[in-house]
């Protein structure tokens, strides 16, 4: 199972958490994922997150 973390810029309260995550677990290949708010991050989980998450994750 592959992770990954995205930067999310806005993800400043739990609603806005929840459509981030609405929308990513719609994604194909993402199984599960958390935000977690404090850091503005996303974390992706699954067997064949899509290629164009992991090219926006490299600093």
């Amino acid at each position: 199972m592959k992770t990954i973390e995205l930067k999310v810029d806005g993800l400043c309260c739990s609603d806005c958490a929840i459509k981030v995550e609405n929308v990513l677990k719609a994604t194909r290949g993402v199984t599960d994922i958390k935000t977690l708010i404090t850091t503005g991050v996303a974390i992706l989980m699954g067997e064949a997150v899509p290629p164009e998450f992991e090219n926006n994750n490299k600093s």
